[in-house]
């Protein structure tokens, strides 16, 4: 049994890699520097930082309308914080939508580097929202698969086999994830994890990985605003109420708070 499934691991993943092209992420120097900035700042783990710069990817091939937006989506974007977004959302309702993205320059908080680092992610239109069925939704969306394989480069003194307290699996981490993805209405993903030293396909871990997590988001057009089955992640009360990613913390933006 353990051979038939080792079997089907290796055809699986020569499957995935023929099939599957790497793709190098791309980030205006701005953008890159202000994740710099978070990462000092808020001492951010690296899989906060992933999730932060998969995001951004998602919304470079969907950037969202600026002047259809929500304080909600705004913030998701990661790159503008709650002042920002506020004289925003107050400039569209005093003035009406924005007609150029050089309007933007004259909304306070905006500066020249600010503008830069959203430019690649937002988008101006005066278009109706679109309203699309669930089956268009689970057939034009996007596929993403990531897999991250790490190791520290020394020999660590629990990976001797020649001490009889020796850790049983190889010194790898890996970490893979797959996601299905339509704009922001639908979120399908399956995530897994093998930790240092962990066994995998064997010994305490027959089923391979040592983590598995799932999640099912879908934001309906009535009735229900989320719905959420499924690891996720709870941001209110600025960190203060409930830990969060980038859990709040003075810097230098405090005065902008």
């Amino acid at each position: 049994m353990n051979s038939a499934i080792k079997i089907s691991c290796i055809f699986l993943f020569l499957l995935f890699s023929n099939s599957i092209q790497g793709q190098d992420t791309i980030i205006n120097p701005a953008t890159e520097q202000l994740i710099e900035n978070i990462a000092e700042q808020y001492n951010s783990e690296d899989n906060d930082l992933s999730n932060m710069i998969t995001e951004l990817e998602f919304f470079k091939t969907h950037p969202i309308n600026i002047n259809k937006a929500t304080s909600e989506e705004l913030l998701s974007l990661s790159l503008l914080n709650e002042l920002q977004i506020a004289n925003l959302l107050d400039h569209i309702k005093i003035n009406g939508p924005l007609i150029s993205i050089y309007e933007l320059q004259s909304i306070e908080g905006f500066d020249v580097d600010i503008i830069t680092s959203i430019l690649p992610y937002i988008k101006i239109s005066d278009d109706a929202t679109e309203i699309t069925s669930f089956k268009k939704i689970l057939k034009q969306g996007d596929h993403k698969f990531l897999l991250r394989n790490s190791q520290i480069p020394e020999l660590q003194k629990g990976y001797d086999k020649t001490i009889n307290t020796h850790y049983l699996g190889s010194p790898y981490k890996i970490y893979t994830r797959y996601q299905y993805a339509y704009s922001k209405k639908l979120s399908i993903g399956v995530t897994a994890e093998k930790d240092p030293g962990e066994e995998f396909l064997k010994g305490a871990q027959k089923n391979g990985f040592d983590f598995y997590s799932a999640h099912f988001f879908y934001q309906p057009d009535k009735l229900i605003k989320n719905f959420i089955v499924g690891d996720y992640i709870l941001n209110f009360g600025q960190g203060l109420a409930l830990w969060q990613g980038f859990a709040f913390s003075k810097s230098s933006d405090v005065i902008s708070i």
